[in-house]
């Protein structure tokens, strides 16, 4: 079994990970992948994944990519994600839910940059009540021996604390079913790392650390809860797979959503409409897409001192969708740096993008106010503050 395990490793990047039961079933290749509001609640299946990983690991641009819109913002920056982020893709009659996490890091590491306890909560915490976990590797990082240990602890999480997915849709008699395997390794910015041998040599040490949290794992397996004469799991049945992508260009993505549409379960309820790609408010869509602009056009800590608060929200006569937010800062400094042309940058970006993938059918218009308040706090981990804001309303 080992060695079976070990050749698994060894495959080269362009023969990207594919179960026997992925490649069976095909991914649609469709824009509305072929989904249709006549599935019935008996034919349906979900599955609900965590998109885990170190910060700046390109797990938001993952889940953009497998989603095929922006739900989740996107920066070359540390710590951009501050929430579990959900987003859904509909294919055929199985609905994937991704929850996007904030970058996990160890207690030393976390202590090192100021991060407080919620936010490392938070990074494990959606494994919790997820059906299986993406752990997100940044191949173009050294593989120092505290990221390993990142690694480890987050595998251990995957494996050990895994409960399977909730369901608001109660029936006493039925219990969602969770598949065996638990999570799959996802070795991203393949495209940065040159050799390309040098992915054999991570996916081969990230694969022995597997298999060691999995041999742990086994022998404190708690049975108590298991029907009698069922089995406990064996290690080739929990061993994760191994991905190669470039979330980028969404290249090794599908391979991914065909694996994950292989292991989903029937269910009782889609939480996400068909075709739609998340539960997020418009508004909630407009505080990600402004607050992603934000971290690329500013840099180092200055992003996780802004604070956006919004303002207006209003869809007016013609088609108009006029958007006003604040964007708050505390120093004269971040006041300075934040006005003018990295201000106007902001606004354009975040309007194109609106534009585009939020309000195709209608004019968008967004204005950003740059404000001041000495004596405001500034809580780096909250989303955006609504106060203030005229609710989204439409307009005859």
């Amino acid at each position: 079994m080992m060695s079976r395990i070990r050749m698994s490793l060894l495959l080269p990047p362009a023969c990207r990970c594919l179960s026997r039961r992925a490649a069976a079933r095909p991914l649609s290749t469709s824009s509305s992948d072929n989904t249709t509001d006549s599935t019935t609640s008996s034919t349906r299946k979900r599955l609900d994944v965590a998109i885990v990983g170190t910060p700046n690991a390109g797990k938001s641009q993952l889940l953009n990519k497998m989603t095929q819109t922006t739900v989740a913002a996107v920066s070359r920056k540390r710590h951009t994600t501050r929430g579990g982020i959900l987003g859904a893709r509909t294919i055929d009659d199985t609905q994937l839910i991704f929850w996007d996490t904030p970058g996990y890091l160890r207690v030393d590491s976390a202590r090192k940059e100021g991060l407080d306890r919620d936010l490392m909560v938070a990074a494990t915490s959606e494994m919790e009540t997820v059906d299986y976990s993406l752990l997100i590797v940044d191949s173009a990082r050294k593989m120092t021996d505290d990221y390993k240990a990142t690694m480890v602890a987050l595998m251990m999480h995957g494996f050990a604390e895994s409960e399977g997915r909730e369901e608001a849709v109660y029936d006493e008699n039925w219990v969602p079913e969770q598949p065996v395997e638990r999570m799959a390794i996802v070795l991203n910015k393949v495209d940065l790392v040159t050799p390309k041998t040098d992915l054999l040599i991570i996916a081969e040490e990230l694969g022995t650390a597997a298999e060691s949290c999995i041999e742990y794992y086994l022998e404190h397996y708690d049975n108590s809860d298991d029907e009698e004469g069922q089995d406990p799991p064996t290690l080739e049945e929990l061993f994760p797979p191994i991905f190669y992508t470039n979330a980028l260009t969404g290249e090794g993505t599908d391979d991914i959503l065909n694996h994950l549409q292989a292991l989903a379960t029937p269910c009782l309820e889609w939480p996400v409409d068909a075709g739609e790609s998340t539960i997020m408010s418009p508004i909630e869509r407009v505080e990600e897409i402004i607050r992603e602009k934000i971290y690329r056009t500013l840099h180092k800590e200055i992003p996780h001192q802004v604070r956006q608060v919004n303002r207006l929200f209003v869809e007016r006569p013609g088609g108009i969708v006029e958007i006003q937010q604040d964007l708050v800062v505390k120093s004269k400094s971040h006041y300075t740096i934040v006005s003018g042309r990295n201000l106007s940058t902001i606004q354009q970006m975040a309007q194109r993008d609106l534009q585009q993938n939020v309000f195709p059918d209608k004019k968008v218009v967004l204005h950003l106010h740059l404000k001041r308040n000495k004596s405001q706090h500034l809580d780096r981990n909250s989303r955006a503050d609504t106060q203030g804001t005229v609710e989204y309303r439409k307009k005859r």
